[in-house]
């Protein structure tokens, strides 16, 4: 459908989605936007949440109800369609459908390279088939790459948040942690381990960007 205020109400369920349990909370969802920019927008603050430049945003749909959200969302039509990595989503959209009766959604299962993949392709050829994206984040090439190209907007429900702290607001809280195992390959480096500390891990390049890659 490629609109603006119909997936907004998808994006509230998602958010119940996954506070429930059924997603991992890596996962953010986010709207794309159906009209790519080439510059980085400056900063705004959208209600009560703290954004930075890398952000962009119509702050007019933060203080709409669901309910106004809905009524225009009907004269917008069409079928949300949801790009995401978790085969539960669909489920979502079914309730979605069932609580708001007059909009249709869609979920398309994809890995995450797929689906990441299609957002970027989709947004520079203009050529828009996803309203909501829900996937990881977890080197931060959704906030800090897609944002300030204007490939995604985000959505900040004033009502929503103005029950939570504003200090919880800057950083996303995993809903549970796991082990990961790090191995490097001892003929590449034979003096030792290339990291020794996380800093190491962000640090930059001589070509200016980031020298190891988390994947």
């Amino acid at each position: 459908m490629k609109k603006h205020l119909s997936h907004l109400l998808i994006l509230l369920m998602i958010c119940a989605f996954t506070l429930g349990g059924c997603a991992n909370s890596s996962k953010p969802a986010a709207e794309t936007n159906s009209q790519p920019v080439d510059s980085t927008p400056s900063s705004t603050a959208t209600g009560s949440a703290q954004q930075d430049s890398n952000v962009v945003n119509d702050e007019s749909w933060n203080d709409m109800s669901k309910d106004e959200l809905y009524e225009l969302a009907k004269k917008e039509g069409g079928t949300i369609t949801v790009y995401t990595i978790s085969s539960r989503m669909q489920k979502t959209c079914d309730a979605f459908i069932e609580e708001y009766p007059e909009l249709k959604a869609q979920a398309i299962d994809l890995d995450q390279g797929e689906a990441v993949s299609k957002i970027e392709i989709e947004a520079q050829s203009k050529n828009i088939n996803a309203d909501v994206l829900q996937c990881k984040d977890g080197n931060g090439e959704i906030y800090y790459d897609f944002y300030p190209l204007g490939y995604l907007e985000t959505y900040y429900p004033t009502d929503i948040c103005k029950h939570i702290d504003q200090d919880l607001q800057k950083y996303g809280m995993p809903f549970y942690a796991s082990m990961n195992y790090w191995y490097y390959n001892t003929k590449t480096f034979p003096d030792g381990a290339p990291v020794s500390n996380w800093w190491d891990i962000i640090e930059l390049g001589e070509n200016g960007k980031q020298k190891y890659e988390i994947v």
